[in-house]
C-alpha cells in the first residue's frame, strides 16, 4: 500500500473540484438550463451524501451537531430540488414564471440560514432525532404549500427582476449565517480546527452567493451562475466536514483516547504507590507463609526496613500469644473458607515488645499465584486506653455503686459503668445499658444533642458541667434529670465522663405549680383591672338602652334595634365576665342540661359568625348526655375553640363536633391520666386547619400564649377554655400535627340517666318601686351617675348626687337626709368602705348598698370588715338597681 502525502491528497482534491467548476462554467455558456440542473443536482447530491454519513456514524460521534446539519441539509436538498424542477425552461410546473423557482430558493435559504443558527445548540448535548425528524417535515410542508398555495411574497417580476422582499430576505439570510458566524467562533473548542475551519467557510460562500442572488435581473446571468458555483463550494465544504468528523476524526480519537488512558494509568499507578509508601498503615501481601511485599508503613511496625521485610516467615511476626490463632486463620482462608476478615491481633517488634494491630485481610493474586492482602493498623493507644478505662471503672464501681444519687460513666457518650441507684431510677440493668449510647435514655436527637452541647461547653470552660433534661426510662414514662458532669481525668474528655443524675421530678412539678398559680393571680389581678372599666362602659350602654325602651314615643323597629343593642351589651357583659374564669372568681349558675340541645342553640350562631368558606358538623351519639354545667360558660368555651378553628382556616375547611359518652370502670385504661373511673361526656372540636407544632402544645392553655402574634390574638381564649374545663371538674387533651388539623376532646362529668334538665332560673320577681325614699348616690363615672339617677327617679325615688366620698360627707354636714346611700366601690378621695365608716359615726342606722365593676369576691373581701353585705355588680340595668335598693331598703336597719 502506498502512504500519500497529505498536502498532496489536498492539491489533488482541489484540482479535482477545479476542473468540475470549470466544466460547469463551459456548460453554462452553452445551455445554461443544464448548467442550473446540473449544478442543483450536484448540491442535492452533495447533501444526500452528507445525511447519509451523518445517519450512519451518529453512534460514534459524541454530540448532534453534525448530525443537525445532515438531516436539516437533507430537507434544505429536497426543496432545492422542486427549485430544479421549477426552473424555467424545463416545463415541470406549467403556468408558473420565474417567480416559482425563486420563491422556491428563497424559502430553502431561510430554512439552511435558521437550521444554521438552530445546530448551535447540539455542540454540547444529544440530538432528539425522532422529534427533530418531524419537525422538518412538518416546515417543509408547510413552505412548499404556502409557495403553490400563492400565500409566499412575489420574488422575481419577468421584465422587472428581482422584487423587494426577495432582495431584503437575502440580506437577511445573510445577516443570520453572520450571526452565526460569530457565535460558531465562540464555541470552536467544541470542534477539532480544520473542521470549525471548513464549516466557517461553507457559511461564507453562503452568505457571498446570497449577495449575488440579490444582484441579478435575468435569471441566466452571470451572477447567478456565481451564485450557483459558491452554493456548489459551501456544500463540498460542508461535506467535507462531516467526512472529517465522521471517518476520520474518529479514529484520531479512538487512538489519542488509548494514548490518554495509558498516560492516567501510569499516573494512577504512580499516585497509589504513593499513597501505599506513605500511609502509616501497613500493608503487606503473603505467599507460601513468607512476606513477598510490604509498605514502609507495616515494616516500621516491627522494626524493620521494607528490603529486610521481604522474604520474613510471617509467623516469626506475630505475638505468641496470637500465631496459633492467626496463623490457622491464614490457613482456611487460602483454602477458600469463610473466615472473619477484621479482628484484632498482635505483631512482635523487632525489640520484643507487643504491638496490638487491627487486621483486615482477603485474598488476591501475586505473580500469579493466590496470596493474601493483609491491612495493618497499629491499635495500641486504643488498647492502652480500654484497660485505662476498665481500670477506671472497677475504681468507681467500688467507689460509687451504693450513692444514693445516680452515676455513671461514658466514654464517646457510650455508657461503661452505671451504678444502681441510676438503674433503678430508668428501669435498665446494668447489662442492658452496659455499651450502649447514652442517646437511649433521651426522648429526641435534638435533646441528645443539645445536652450534649451544654456539657461539653461547660466542662471545657469550667471542668464541670451541669444541664437539667429529662430521662425515658423502659416503660416509656418519662423523669426530670438534673446531669451533672466532670471528666475523670481533667482535660480529658476522651478518656471519659463522669457524671450524677438527680431526680427532680417532683421539684419541677411543684415549680410549675407555684409558676402557674402565680401566673393566674396575676391574671385575675389584670382581669378584675379590665372588668372594672369594661363594667362602667356597659353599665351605662344597658341603662341608656333600658330607659330609651321606655321610651312611648319610639316605634316598634327603633325598640327592635335598641333591644339587638341591650342584647349585644349583655352578651359583653357575661363575657367581662368570664374573664375571671382563669383565676376562678368568676360566678357559675349550674344546671343539668342535654349538651346535644346546648350545642344546637351554640352552632345556629356558629353559623351565623363564622365565615362561609367553613363546614359546620355535629355528630351526637344517641342516647343520655345531660351534663352538670353552666350553660354560658360552656358555649364560651366551645366558641373559643370555634374561633381558634378559624383562624387555623384562613382558606376555609371543616369544622367538626362530636359528643359521646365514655363510662371507666375501675382498672380501666383512662384516655388520660388524672380521670378516674366514672361516667364522662366527651366532646371533640376538630378542624382542618394548620395544625400546631410540640412546641407550641408544651405552651397551649397558659395565659397570653399565642401563635398568632400580637396583632390577631390575647393568648387568653385557650387558657379561659382550660380554666373552665377544671372548674366544671373536666380534663382535656389535644391531639394535633402541623399541616393536619387540630382535635380538641373535652371530658366532663356526665349525670345519671334519671337526671331531668333543669329549667333556666326564673326572674325573682322583686318588687322595684320606691316610695319616695330619698336616695345618695355616690359615683365617679358620669355615664353612671348619669343612668342610675334617672332610672331611680324613674322607680320613684328622690336622688341626691356626689362624685365622690368627700362630696357626699359635706351634704351630710348641710343637712341633707336620705334613706339609702348607694356608693361606687372605689371613688377618687374617700372608698365605699371608708365613707360608710364616717356615716355610722353621724347615724349608726345608715343603709349602704355598693356598686362595682370589681369582681364580687374582691369588694366583698374589703367591704364586710366594715359591716357593708349589699353589694350590686355592674353591669347593671335600671330594672336591676331599683330591685336591689328596694330590697336594701325593706331589709331591717343595722
Amino acid at each position: 500500500m502506498i502512504d500519500e502525502h497529505p498536502s498532496l491528497r489536498r492539491y489533488e482534491t482541489i484540482a479535482v473540484w477545479l476542473i468540475a467548476l470549470a466544466g460547469l462554467v463551459l456548460i453554462s455558456s452553452r445551455n445554461y438550463l443544464l448548467f442550473h440542473s446540473i449544478a442543483e443536482v450536484f448540491s442535492i447530491v452533495i447533501a444526500g451524501g452528507l445525511f447519509a454519513l451523518a445517519w450512519n456514524a451518529r453512534r460514534y460521534v459524541s454530540n448532534g451537531y453534525l448530525l443537525f446539519l445532515g438531516v436539516s441539509t437533507l430537507f434544505v436538498a429536497g426543496i432545492d430540488l422542486v427549485h430544479a424542477l421549477a426552473f424555467q425552461g424545463l416545463g415541470a410546473f406549467p403556468g408558473h414564471d420565474a417567480n416559482l423557482p425563486t420563491q422556491l430558493w428563497i424559502a430553502a435559504r431561510y430554512l439552511q440560514s435558521f437550521s444554521l443558527l438552530a445546530s448551535l445548540v447540539y455542540l454540547q448535548r444529544r440530538l432528539h432525532l425522532h422529534l427533530t425528524l418531524a419537525a422538518y417535515v412538518a416546515v417543509t410542508t408547510w413552505l412548499l404549500y404556502s409557495i403553490f398555495a400563492g400565500l409566499f411574497p412575489d420574488c422575481y417580476v419577468p421584465g422587472a427582476g428581482l422584487t423587494p422582499f426577495k432582495k431584503a430576505s437575502e440580506y437577511i439570510i445573510s445577516a443570520i449565517l453572520l450571526l452565526v458566524l460569530i457565535l460558531l467562533r465562540r464555541q470552536r473548542q467544541h470542534l477539532s480546527p480544520r473542521v470549525y475551519s471548513l464549516i466557517s467557510w461553507t457559511i461564507v460562500a453562503i452568505v457571498l452567493s446570497e449577495v449575488t442572488f440579490t444582484l441579478y435581473v435575468e435569471v441566466d446571468s452571470w451572477l447567478n451562475l456565481l451564485g450557483h458555483l459558491l452554493k456548489i463550494a459551501a456544500y463540498a465544504m460542508l461535506y467535507s466536514a462531516v467526512i472529517e468528523t465522521t471517518i476520520r476524526r474518529p479514529f484520531e480519537l479512538v487512538l489519542r483516547e488509548l494514548k490518554q488512558n495509558e498516560d492516567a494509568l501510569r499516573d494512577s499507578e504512580a499516585k497509589y504507590r504513593a499513597v501505599v509508601d506513605r500511609t502509616t498503615d501497613g500493608i503487606v501481601v503473603v505467599q507460601d507463609r513468607l512476606v513477598r511485599f510490604s509498605n514502609p508503613g507495616a515494616a516500621s511496625m516491627v522494626g524493620f526496613s521494607v528490603h529486610e521485610m521481604v522474604g520474613q516467615p510471617v509467623a516469626a511476626l506475630i505475638a505468641e500469644a496470637e500465631r496459633d490463632r492467626v496463623m490457622d486463620l491464614y490457613e482456611r482462608r487460602m483454602r477458600g473458607e469463610d473466615v472473619p476478615p477484621i479482628y484484632d491481633s498482635a505483631l512482635v517488634h523487632r525489640d520484643g515488645h507487643r504491638v496490638d494491630v487491627e487486621v483486615n485481610a482477603g485474598l488476591t493474586e501475586y505473580g500469579g499465584q493466590p496470596a493474601d492482602l493483609i491491612f495493618l493498623r497499629d491499635i495500641s493507644e486504643r488498647v492502652r486506653a480500654e484497660a485505662q478505662a476498665q481500670e477506671a471503672q472497677a475504681t468507681l464501681e467500688g467507689i460509687l455503686r451504693a450513692a444514693p444519687i445516680g452515676m455513671g460513666m461514658v466514654v464517646d457518650r457510650t455508657f461503661v459503668w452505671t451504678n444502681d441507684t441510676l438503674q433503678r431510677m430508668v428501669g435498665y440493668s446494668a447489662d442492658e445499658l452496659q455499651g450502649q449510647s447514652a442517646r437511649m435514655l433521651y426522648e429526641s436527637d435534638d435533646e441528645y444533642a443539645r445536652v450534649g452541647e451544654v456539657k461539653y461547653a461547660e466542662v471545657s470552660a469550667r471542668g464541670v458541667g451541669s444541664v437539667e433534661t429529662r430521662f425515658a426510662r423502659r416503660d416509656g414514662s418519662f423523669i426530670e434529670i438534673r446531669l451533672s458532669s466532670a471528666p475523670l481525668h481533667p482535660g480529658q474528655l476522651a478518656r471519659g465522663v463522669i457524671f450524677t443524675a438527680q431526680d427532680i421530678t417532683e421539684q419541677k412539678a411543684l415549680q410549675q405549680r407555684v409558676a402557674r398559680q402565680e401566673r393566674l393571680a396575676a391574671i385575675g389581678q389584670l382581669a378584675a383591672g379590665i372588668a372594672h372599666d369594661f363594667n362602667n362602659l356597659l353599665t351605662g350602654i344597658m341603662g341608656f338602652g333600658q330607659l330609651l325602651l321606655g321610651n312611648p314615643v319610639l316605634d316598634q323597629p327603633a325598640k327592635e334595634d335598641i333591644g339587638v343593642i341591650l342584647s349585644e351589651a349583655q352578651r359583653g357583659a357575661r363575657l367581662v365576665q368570664q374573664m375571671m374564669d382563669f383565676a376562678g372568681r368568676s360566678t357559675r349558675f349550674m344546671r343539668i342540661v342535654s349538651i346535644s340541645d346546648l350545642l344546637q342553640e351554640i352552632m345556629a350562631f356558629w353559623r351565623r359568625t363564622l365565615p362561609e368558606n367553613i363546614a359546620i358538623s355535629l355528630q351526637a351519639e344517641p342516647g343520655d348526655n345531660r351534663v352538670r354545667v353552666d350553660p354560658d360558660q360552656i358555649q364560651q368555651m366551645l366558641t373559643n375553640l370555634a374561633l381558634n378553628a378559624r383562624d387555623a382556616m384562613p382558606e376555609g375547611g371543616r369544622l367538626s363536633v362530636e359528643v359521646a359518652s365514655l363510662r371507666l370502670r375501675p382498672g380501666d385504661q383512662p384516655p388520660l391520666p388524672e380521670m378516674g373511673a366514672g361516667a364522662w361526656l366527651r366532646i371533640s372540636v376538630s378542624d382542618t386547619g394548620q395544625g400546631l407544632s410540640p412546641e407550641a402544645v408544651a405552651h397551649l392553655y397558659e395565659p397570653f400564649f399565642t401563635t398568632k402574634g400580637l396583632a390577631r390574638g390575647t393568648g387568653l381564649g385557650l387558657a379561659q377554655v382550660y380554666g373552665i374545663v377544671r372548674q366544671h371538674e373536666g380534663h382535656i387533651d389535644v391531639n394535633t400535627e402541623l399541616g393536619r388539623g387540630t382535635t380538641f376532646t373535652i371530658y366532663l362529668p356526665a349525670e345519671p340517666p334519671t337526671s331531668e334538665p333543669a329549667p333556666p332560673p326564673a326572674n325573682p320577681g322583686t318588687e322595684a318601686q320606691g316610695r319616695g325614699e330619698t336616695i345618695l348616690l355616690v359615683e365617679d363615672e358620669p355615664q353612671v351617675l348619669n343612668v342610675a339617677q334617672r332610672a331611680l327617679q324613674s322607680h320613684g325615688y328622690e336622688v341626691l348626687v356626689a362624685r365622690d366620698g368627700q362630696e357626699a360627707l359635706d351634704l351630710c354636714a348641710q343637712g341633707a337626709r336620705f334613706d339609702l346611700v348607694i356608693s361606687d366601690m372605689v371613688l377618687p378621695q374617700m372608698g365605699a368602705g371608708a365613707l360608710y365608716q364616717a356615716l355610722r359615726q353621724r347615724d349608726p342606722h345608715a343603709r349602704m348598698l355598693v356598686i362595682s365593676g370589681y369582681p364580687e369576691g374582691m369588694a366583698q373581701s374589703d367591704l364586710r370588715a366594715v359591716g357593708v353585705s349589699r353589694y350590686l355588680g355592674k353591669p347593671f340595668t335600671p330594672l336591676e338597681l331599683a330591685q336591689a335598693v328596694r330590697q336594701a331598703l325593706d331589709e331591717p336597719s343595722p
